[in-house]
């Protein structure tokens, strides 16, 4: 239980600490160097999900395991999750009548689970133990 927590307790921080900096890089290189929101949003997107990629195999997971399909499945994640937030959005502002920032505070909490299930089952993969009982590594 404890390496749970831990791995959750990681995966949070790298997801906080991420979008802080990549916030900052934005800002910079919009508001310092005039860059267009679309040139700066377009360099920093790759470069952060990609340290993501690393922080959340090696630091959080601790899988040594660099086949690069396993990229191209995180990357996928950042796809759907994408997807899926926008058509929550919709839904819950546009049917439920909810607003749009609680909506994208649920959200935000919602994909987290989803992401951090995802990639402990990409980076950790799944073993049976002796109960013939899934459970993750």
């Amino acid at each position: 239980m404890f390496k749970l927590f831990k791995q959750v307790s990681r995966f949070g921080f790298v997801g906080i600490l991420s979008n802080l900096f990549g916030f900052i890089a934005y800002a910079v290189l919009v508001g310092a160097f005039g860059w267009s929101a679309f040139l700066a949003i377009l360099l920093v997107s790759p470069v952060f999900i990609l340290l993501n990629f690393v922080l959340h195999q090696h630091w959080v997971f601790k899988s040594e395991k660099l086949e690069g399909w396993r990229f191209f499945l995180y990357v996928l994640q950042y796809v759907l999750n994408y997807f899926i937030n926008i058509f929550g959005i919709y839904v819950f502002v546009h049917t439920y009548d909810i607003d749009p920032i609680l909506s994208q505070a649920c959200l935000l909490f919602l994909l987290g689970i989803i992401s951090f299930c995802y990639n402990k089952k990409l980076f950790l993969g799944l073993v049976k133990n002796n109960e013939d009982n899934i459970e993750f590594d």
